[in-house]
């Protein structure tokens, strides 16, 4: 799963507890593309290695589910090519 985020927060990243508990439970990492850079968390790490900076439930503005924000440490592992974003087709934006 790949998930494009738009701004950081202190050098963390927000990420919806639906979609962490998607990878864990399916036991893959995730992709998260910011700005060109690309970091990729094992599902073992996004349980391990997330902390919560609002703990609050948060609504969505589109009528999805409303969510939990999990909260990471940016730690970007390589630089990706705007084309490699593109052709993946399993891309969603927070």
């Amino acid at each position: 799963m790949t998930v494009n985020i738009r701004k950081l927060l202190n050098g963390t990243v927000s990420l919806r507890d639906y979609i962490v508990k998607k990878c864990t439970e399916k036991g893959t990492s995730l992709k998260v593309i910011h700005e060109g850079q690309c970091m990729i968390p094992s599902p073992a790490e996004l349980v391990t290695k997330k902390f919560q900076l609002a703990n609050r439930l948060f609504k969505s503005k589109f009528g999805g589910p409303n969510y939990q924000l999990f909260d990471y440490e940016w730690r970007p592992s390589k630089k990706i090519r705007t084309e490699e974003v593109i052709r993946d087709g399993s891309n969603s934006t927070e």
